[in-house]
């Protein structure tokens, strides 16, 4: 008997309830039904139906949640087609028990989701396909509305990933992101200031490239949340809006000429490629081109005003010799330090009246402020040949210098200028074992990544797919440890791997999985293939249909690596729905 069982579950899984089996099993358990007007109402719903079905066009448009233009393919129209058919056969059935076919069923309790509904509400052609396409001004008379967009938002996903593969990466330079360009890039992507610079030499073209993949990623990971009460009329809305927020990385305003390429239909811009949008901070090579000019103009600019500004000192400084003299060491050390503000810092936080038309006051002495770097240069050759006992050099030379590069601009800087800069660190060799300290952060991280995905008696808190997808991000933060060369490298990448929510252990995923429209939908078709299985031996039912619990069924998915509608389909039916 178990084996026998265990048969007939395998064939309800590969089976799919089709029109002509309905109507059989309509026409097995009808009451008796006279050839009235029963009769004549189940003949015109399936004219209807049928009639809707064949005149359905390859395509619609659909506006939604403040979202216009949304592609729908006629195959979900003929889905929800059947379900306006099943519905009404179901209130047809009900009304029939009635002996009224006018009136709308009146009892929530014994009628439920077909309380309220009457066949007139679909007794004509145009009230049938107002109800399957929605097409009704009012929102309430809308039932299917949101189903219909349930059944399209894989086909949705489809086209925001579609667009967003449309990013032209030859519009970005294949050399690396300037440390300046890099921090307000990764600033936008963090929502947070980033200062760590460039420390991996991305390149601007890698960078677009990595945006892109993340983004995408990011689309796929969005579902639709499990049906509740306080989301029931939210929650496919909200999903299509997280959806089209990931569009805000592209430029959707191209005109003639930017590169962005585009041609117009329907006064519509149809995008064959896109930049990104300017928000994202990531220069293109022709913005990169331009901006350079515009920064060497201005920063000539600057320098000659810096540069009549000492010449202008030392002329009226220079009655006497000592005062010439003193004019001149002044006005050298005015220019070098204010070169290496213009090199270093914003340009555009530097106007004409910045510099005055002197050098500044006493207040701002930059004799002291050289001073003060001449004093950290000293330093730094005395730090670069100290040894210890046994003669061995205790600091790493280039380290040194980086420090001293870094102390320079720190110490001339306009605002939170500094007298002195620490030279020593990360500098001293004892302490600059990167494989020790490589290895210590990867076993760190393995260790960490264990306790993520396995439970203390290491059963597996997540399904294969999310598994894996844990072990990329993990991956992916061993890589860069490898890959790291300086200290401070090692030092910018995170201890931790944080897991996104996206990625859901067994019962969260689950619980979306019996969310999907699919999911219900094949559900329904394996109980009433169960029912048709069983007939009238009841002792054998309870306990089949114990075999096919919501959990069973969606573990099933989940196990065979089915996370949306179209997935689930093809699972079951060998082909996307």
């Amino acid at each position: 008997m178990k084996k026998f069982l265990s048969i007939l579950l395998a064939l309800a899984v590969g089976f799919t309830f089709t029109f002509g089996s309905a109507m059989s099993a309509f026409a097995a358990t009808s009451t008796e039904t006279p050839a009235d007007e029963y009769t004549a109402n189940q003949t015109t719903l399936t004219k209807e139906y049928n009639d809707c079905v064949s005149k359905l066009s390859a395509q619609y448009v659909q506006d939604f949640n403040s979202i216009t233009d949304i592609t729908i393919d006629k195959s979900v129209y003929e889905k929800i087609a059947k379900e306006v058919y099943d519905t009404y056969m179901s209130v047809l059935e009900a009304q029939n028990a009635l002996n009224d076919f006018n009136t709308a069923l009146n009892d929530v309790d014994k009628y439920g989701d077909l309380n309220g509904k009457s066949f007139t509400d679909v007794n004509t052609q145009a009230k049938f396909n107002a109800l399957v396409l929605s097409t009704d001004s009012t929102p309430a008379n809308n039932p299917y509305l949101d189903k219909t967009m349930e059944l399209a938002f894989d086909g949705y996903k489809d086209y925001v990933i579609a667009e967003l593969n449309k990013i032209n990466l030859a519009l970005y330079a294949d050399k690396e992101m300037t440390d300046a360009d890099y921090n307000a890039a990764a600033s936008v992507a963090a929502s947070s200031a980033v200062t760590t610079g460039n420390l991996y030499k991305t390149t601007y073209k890698q960078y677009v490239t990595d945006l892109r993949d993340k983004t995408i990623t990011e689309v796929k990971a969005i579902g639709i949340e499990q049906l509740t009460a306080a989301n029931k009329t939210t929650r496919v809305g909200k999903a299509y809006a997280d959806v089209h927020a990931k569009m805000a990385i592209l430029d959707t305003t191209a005109t003639a000429g930017t590169e962005s390429v585009y041609y117009t239909v329907s006064g519509k811009n149809i995008f064959v490629s896109y930049a990104l949008a300017s928000a994202q901070k990531v220069p293109t090579i022709k913005a990169q081109e331009q901006n350079a000019l515009t920064d060497d103009a201005k920063m000539a600019g600057l320098k000659a005003i810096v540069d009549s500004n000492a010449a202008t000192h030392i002329s009226g400084n220079s009655n006497t010799a000592e005062n010439a003299k003193a004019a001149k060491k002044l006005a050298d050390a005015y220019k070098e330090v204010m070169y290496s503000r213009i090199e270093n810092e914003d340009l555009d936080s530097f106007t004409n009246a910045t510099f005055g038309d002197k050098i500044p006051a006493v207040s701002d002495n930059f004799n002291a402020i050289k001073k003060n770097y001449t004093a950290l240069e000293t330093e730094a050759a005395t730090l670069k040949v100290m040894v210890d006992a046994t003669g061995a050099l205790i600091y790493d030379a280039k380290i040194i210098d980086k420090n001293l590069e870094k102390g320079k601009i720190a110490i001339y800087k306009t605002t939170g200028a500094v007298t002195h800069y620490e030279l020593t660190t990360g500098a001293k060799l004892s302490e600059q074992s990167l494989d020790w300290t490589k290895e210590s952060k990867i076993a760190t991280l393995k260790a960490e990544m264990e306790d993520a995905l396995y439970e203390v008696n290491s059963d597996a808190k997540y399904y294969d797919l999310e598994q894996k997808e844990i072990e990329k991000l993990y991956q992916k933060q061993i890589d860069k440890i490898n890959a790291a060369t300086t200290t401070d490298q090692l030092a910018a990448i995170p201890a931790t791997v944080a897991i996104p929510a996206t990625i859901t252990d067994k019962a969260h995923t689950i619980a979306a999985i019996k969310a999907l429209t699919q999911f219900t939908t094949d559900q329904a078709k394996l109980a009433k293939y169960v029912d048709l299985l069983n007939g009238d031996t009841k002792s054998w039912e309870a306990g089949y249909k114990a075999m096919m619990d919501n959990d069973t069924l969606a573990d099933f998915y989940a196990t065979n690596n089915a996370r949306t509608n179209a997935e689930v389909a093809a699972l079951v039916n060998g082909k996307p729905s």
